[in-house]
């Protein structure tokens, strides 16, 4: 799994052997020791590289977080976002730039923000999508979300951050899964991947 910095100046790899790399985008150079783990559960996603502290916010399991200090190469488990008890599973993920909140797309349709600090539930937004979300973006200043939904009538919406409505009409006729989805910097555009080969950007004060 790979990760840029919110700034653009860093890439952040996971790898089956366990191992955290950080990478200077400019050079390819490794920056400091490999941050490495005893941890059993293999890294399944990165969410991003906090630039409020240099932190690194790495999904080990469905379910359960982990705050990696690239300080001190320490890592530290952080929280359990969604009890594996209440039947649906988190299938993707992002982290706000400024390291505040973690935004979790689930198998129920609900975008969910958690608080990093005390990993409480700050905000449910309803996608209305039966099938779950398949990626979900934040805009850098944290105004805006943007979300793929899954199954019949797949589409991508955008939503406002602090109201949980929609700011558009949603870009509908998607031939393909979306497997990922980006805000450009000014948070006019995005940039989506699909299971077709095909990137595209959308401009969302367009249609």
């Amino acid at each position: 799994s790979v990760a840029f910095s919110p700034d653009g100046g860093k890439i952040v790899c996971a790898s089956a052997d366990l191992n955290i790399r950080i990478v200077d985008a400019s050079s390819g150079a490794m920056i400091g020791d490999p941050m490495s783990s005893d941890l059993e559960l293999i890294p399944t996603s990165i969410i991003a590289v906090s630039t409020s502290d240099n932190t690194g916010i790495i999904a080990i399991s469905r379910n359960t977080f982990w705050l990696w200090n690239s300080g001190d190469n320490s890592a530290i488990r952080l929280f359990s976002l969604i009890p594996a008890e209440s039947g649906f599973r988190d299938l993707t993920f992002t982290l706000s730039a400024d390291g505040a909140y973690i935004y979790v797309g689930c198998s129920d349709g609900m975008i969910r923000q958690y608080d990093v600090s005390t990993a409480e539930i700050v905000k449910e937004i309803d996608s209305g999508s039966p099938w779950g979300l398949q990626s979900i973006a934040v805009s850098r200043d944290g105004a805006l979300i943007a979300s793929a939904t899954v199954g019949t009538g797949a589409a991508i919406q955008v939503w406002n951050a602090r109201t949980g409505k929609p700011v558009c009409q949603p870009f509908r006729g998607l031939s393909s899964t979306v497997r990922c989805l980006a805000f450009s910097s000014d948070g006019r555009r995005i940039a989506f991947g699909s299971n077709d080969c095909t990137v595209r950007i959308w401009d969302i004060h367009q249609g």
